[in-house]
């Protein structure tokens, strides 16, 4: 199972490169995504330095915005630690290569849920992701542009996690 739209994210909350207004309105257009009109409208201009240096000042700077999903969930307590080896471990499992950021980075989630079942990505999602990417967008001040990025992809963890509640026999 690789459902674009988790990858398409994915590289949206990546450190952006040139390419992020193209991926921003690739996104957009192809899943019809208005929710991120604000992202768009703020990065409309903007050099790759000033896009950037966004990305730090809404993610680097504030420990409550890190979209480090352990961070969120455990902070420094051993749990992290467990929870960064199995998903180590999965990421192998289903061969997605390692990167700079850490496994449990919003991006390698992401990229992970769209491999796994949909019963697997199911209770990922609502089990570790989704809580902890509410954390973050509740850090995310509300006129922060990348606060519709974030909310997307909450929304898109929401859905994988409604997967799991229509699996369960009432």
């Amino acid at each position: 199972m690789n459902d674009h739209r988790d990858e398409s994210l994915a590289r949206l909350l990546e450190y952006p490169g040139d390419d992020f207004a193209a991926l921003l309105d690739a996104h957009r257009a192809r899943w019809d995504d208005d929710d991120l009109a604000a992202l768009a409208a703020a990065v409309e201009g903007l050099s790759t330095p000033a896009i950037q240096e966004l990305y730090i000042q809404t993610f680097d700077f504030n420990p409550k915005c890190t979209l480090d999903l352990g961070w969120q969930l455990f902070a420094e307590d051993y749990n992290r630690g467990l929870f960064l080896a199995k998903l180590r471990t999965e990421s192998r499992r289903l061969g997605l290569e390692e990167t700079s950021e850490l496994p449990d980075h919003l991006t390698h989630v992401l990229r992970l849920l769209a491999r796994m079942t949909p019963a697997e990505a199911a209770d990922l999602a609502a089990a570790c992701a989704a809580p902890a990417v509410e954390q973050t967008l509740a850090a995310v001040p509300e006129d922060n542009p990348y606060r519709s990025l974030v909310a997307a992809a909450l929304s898109r963890l929401r859905e994988l996690a409604a997967m799991q509640e229509e699996a369960v026999p009432t």
